[in-house]
């Protein structure tokens, strides 16, 4: 049996593991900061699913195992980007209201409002511990109020960038920082936007009556760094 001894209070997570020569301990992290700082050079990158791992998922999950649509299936793929959870969270909603992939599409293509509320459905999922919320849309709540913590600078970049388009961010667009350290620190945690995130920060600023303080401070920003029409802005 290993023992850990930690100083009480303390607020560092290394001071809670145990330490042995004789077996390992696996981190599983979406943050590269963290995993360096506990695991040093150990570290072994997990890539995004591809379409076919993702096809493989939803097929699995889907109570209905005769052959899906392809297409259908493609794009609902694409607009889950490809996603773990939120791809077995729309199969237990087509599971549960048999619909088709096409219709979940359909539902997946309305006002914001109702994307959300779809992303919000709870779901069952084994993989996951009882006490934790399944929906996208709350798992993403969760870590958005962690990152305001950890890094107030990356939340307010996330928040800028859900008035814009979520792709191909050119850095020099985003809010000043205190320091440029803090501004690269920061854009590691926001520059690449997911089409989910993107969608489920603005229904948090929505709900937190931050809407109309944020559309402003964009158009301020772009405003003030979107060049001119003068023909030698054109590549800028």
């Amino acid at each position: 049996m290993w023992i850990s001894k930690f100083k009480q209070g303390s607020s560092r997570l290394i001071d809670y593991l145990p330490k042995s020569k004789r077996g390992s301990i696996i981190f599983t992290t979406r943050d590269r900061k963290t995993a360096v700082k506990l695991a040093h050079q150990n570290i072994v990158e997990v890539s995004e699913m591809d379409e076919t791992v993702a096809m493989q998922l939803l097929q699995k999950c889907l109570v209905d195992q005769h052959p899906i649509n392809s297409h259908n299936a493609t794009a609902l793929l694409a607009q889950l980007t490809y996603l773990p959870l939120a791809i077995v969270q729309a199969a237990t909603y087509i599971n549960k209201n048999m619909v088709s992939l096409k219709d979940y599409l359909l539902l997946l293509a309305n006002q914001e409002g109702d994307v959300i509320d779809l992303l919000s459905e709870e779901f069952e999922d084994k993989g996951r511990y009882r006490s934790v919320n399944n929906p996208v849309a709350t798992t993403w709540l969760i870590s958005f109020k962690q990152i305001r913590q950890r890094d107030p600078l990356a939340a307010d970049f996330l928040s800028f960038t859900a008035y814009i388009d979520p792709k191909d961010i050119p850095s020099s667009l985003l809010p000043l920082g205190q320091s440029r350290k803090k501004e690269t620190d920061a854009i590691d945690l926001a520059i690449n936007v997911h089409r989910l995130v993107h969608l489920a920060t603005r229904n948090w600023l929505r709900k937190e009556q931050l809407l109309a303080k944020w559309t402003k401070k964009v158009i301020v920003r772009l405003e003030k760094v979107f060049p001119d029409n003068n023909y030698r802005n054109r590549s800028i």
